[in-house]
C-alpha cells in the first residue's frame, strides 16, 4: 500500500495508480456508509484522523467529506462529517473534498450495490422521491490528483467534486434493472425533507468538457459497472 494513502477500501485503491504530490496524505479510512449511526465507527475515524494529523504535522492531509452536508435536515452521519471537517481545519495544511455517491467495484452497501443485490434476490425496496449524484471512483481520484497538482486552479480549502446532474433514485433503480434484465420490485415513499444535492454548486476543478459533465454520465457509469458488480457479488457469495 502506498505510504501516502491511509486506507484500503474503494477510494484508497483508486489512488494507487495516481501521481500523488509529495508531502500529501490521502485519508481514505473514514466512515463511507451514509446510513451509519454507530458512534464507535465515528470515534474510530476521529481517533485515526487525529493520529494522522499528529504523525504528519507538516504534510497536507486530504479528507473526503460529503455533499450532503448542505442538506437542510442533518442526520448523525452528516453531523459527524461536519465534526471531522472542523477537526481537520486545526491542521497546518489540508484539503477537504465533499463528494457524492461513489460507484466502483465493491460489494459494500453503497446505493448501487444495494440495488443490484435487491434485484437479484427480488427483494422489495423502498425508494424515496429524491435525487442522487453519482461519480465513478476513478473519475474522483483523477480529478482530486489533477487539483492537487494544479494548485493555481483554486485555493479553496473545501471543494466539491460531483457530476453535473443529479438523477432521481427511481431512475437509477430502473436503469440497473434494465441492465440486469430483471423485474422491478419497489415501493415509493415520500421522504418529507429536501435531501437533494444542489446541482448549482460550482466545481471549478472540473472542466466544462469533462465526461462527468455529460448529461448521460450517470448512465455511462452504471453501464460500466453494474454487470461487473453482479459478477463480483456472485463470486463473493459462492466462495
Amino acid at each position: 500500500m502506498n505510504n501516502n494513502i491511509i486506507g484500503r477500501g474503494l477510494i484508497a485503491k483508486s489512488f494507487l495508480t495516481q501521481k500523488i504530490p509529495n508531502k500529501t496524505i490521502i485519508f481514505c479510512s473514514g466512515v463511507s456508509n451514509s446510513q451509519c449511526i454507530d458512534y464507535d465507527e465515528f470515534n474510530r475515524e476521529r481517533k485515526l484522523l487525529q493520529d494522522v494529523m499528529y504523525k504528519y504535522k507538516s504534510e497536507k492531509i486530504v479528507y473526503f467529506s460529503t455533499c450532503s452536508i448542505d442538506y437542510a435536515s442533518k442526520d448523525k452521519y452528516i453531523f459527524h462529517k461536519l465534526s471531522m471537517e472542523n477537526l481537520l481545519k486545526l491542521h497546518s495544511s489540508y484539503k477537504i473534498y465533499r463528494i457524492p455517491q461513489i460507484v466502483g467495484m465493491t460489494t459494500n452497501n453503497t446505493l448501487i450495490s444495494y440495488f443490484i443485490k435487491s434485484l437479484i434476490r427480488q427483494d422489495r425496496v423502498i425508494i424515496k422521491n429524491i435525487k442522487r449524484n453519482i461519480i465513478d471512483v476513478k473519475d474522483l481520484s483523477r480529478l482530486v490528483v489533477y487539483d492537487l497538482n494544479n494548485t493555481h486552479i483554486t485555493n479553496e480549502k473545501i471543494s466539491y467534486i460531483k457530476s453535473k446532474n443529479s438523477v432521481e433514485v427511481l431512475l437509477i433503480y430502473k436503469k440497473i434493472a434494465n441492465i440486469l434484465n430483471l423485474p422491478l420490485n419497489y415501493k415509493m415513499e415520500d421522504c418529507g425533507n429536501d435531501l437533494n444535492i444542489d446541482d448549482k454548486i460550482k466545481t471549478p476543478i472540473i472542466k466544462n468538457d469533462d465526461i462527468v459533465n455529460h448529461n448521460a454520465y450517470w448512465e455511462i457509469v452504471l453501464e460500466k459497472y453494474v454487470n461487473n458488480i453482479k459478477k463480483l457479488l456472485n463470486e463473493t457469495y459462492t466462495d
